[in-house]
């Protein structure tokens, strides 16, 4: 079965999508669609990935309600952590694609800084497949709770480097959370919902997503297991070429080239980054 692509991606993993789109046409071959949701600065990067149906898409026109100033006022106005505006606004467009006129079924989200090193499947027997690994983070499901009434139900975690969504189930899950409040916008919800405790973050889409299927609908989705490789940037940061990706493709599915993992002296996108959140830091 066929399904589109969804890559949110912050200014600085732009560039190196080059190599994200490179190897999902190489390896991800069911992908019809692939569509770059960024800011509306990052489309002339993006210029030159027109061709294989790769479609830029402003984050902040993807929903309407939905923007990342929005989504740090509101937090501001509760007194949470505006630092981390950036993290929730992400999950919220990967839910919101489901709502947006791009959707048509099934879409795969797919994290910016993540090459897929061998053909990974995302479905067996017409069955969409969820990719389980070992997390554990409390607050999760504490927010779950809160918010459609539902608690753990695997021992393993949804949390992966991708996630493959049902528009009609991601569209039951949000009307659900609109229940709780009907006067606000969903996202507004989930934040209303979230306890700050000191542990960090309070939200994960891809465990409410993924305990909200497995609860309502436990024959809808099959499960898999992938070799990774979190922390790929340690090896030369993104000073990579298809000889280093190959060799990793012979025991891996996925490597990831997290920035913060950059050593020197690959580390010039590292080193951007910390400049940049200075900067805010000293015009804040």
């Amino acid at each position: 079965m066929q399904y589109d692509i969804i890559i949110p991606s912050s200014i600085i993993d732009v560039k190196f999508l080059k190599w994200v789109i490179k190897y999902i046409r190489k390896n991800l071959i069911e992908a019809k669609n692939i569509y770059i949701i960024t800011k509306k600065e990052g489309q002339g990067i993006l210029e030159g990935f027109k061709i294989n149906n790769v479609f830029f898409v402003d984050e902040d026109a993807l929903f309407e309600g939905l923007s990342f100033s929005k989504v740090h006022v509101y937090l501001k106005d509760k007194g949470y952590e505006v630092h981390r505006t950036g993290w929730y606004f992400q999950q919220f467009l990967k839910m919101a694609f489901s709502l947006s006129k791009y959707c048509e079924g099934y879409y795969l989200s797919w994290d910016s800084d993540t090459l897929p090193l061998s053909h990974i499947q995302f479905f067996e027997n017409e069955h969409p497949v969820f990719t389980l690994k070992k997390e554990y983070h409390k607050p999760y499901f504490a927010t779950i709770n809160r918010l459609i009434g539902l608690k753990k139900i695997r021992q393993e975690s949804f949390i992966a480097e991708h996630m493959i969504f049902s528009r009609e189930v991601m569209n039951e899950l949000i009307a659900n959370i609109n229940q709780k409040d009907s006067t606000k916008i969903w996202w507004q919800v989930i934040l209303d919902n979230i306890e700050v405790t000191g542990e960090g973050n309070y939200f994960s889409e891809f465990e409410t997503y993924g305990t909200f299927v497995t609860t309502k609908y436990p024959d809808l989705y099959k499960f898999q297991r992938l070799n990774t490789f979190r922390s790929a940037g340690l090896i030369k940061g993104r000073h990579i070429d298809d000889n280093l990706i190959e060799r990793l493709s012979v025991d891996l599915d996925i490597a990831s080239f997290e920035i913060q993992d950059q050593r020197f002296p690959y580390n010039f996108e590292k080193i951007q980054l910390k400049i940049s959140q200075k900067f805010k830091k000293i015009f804040k």
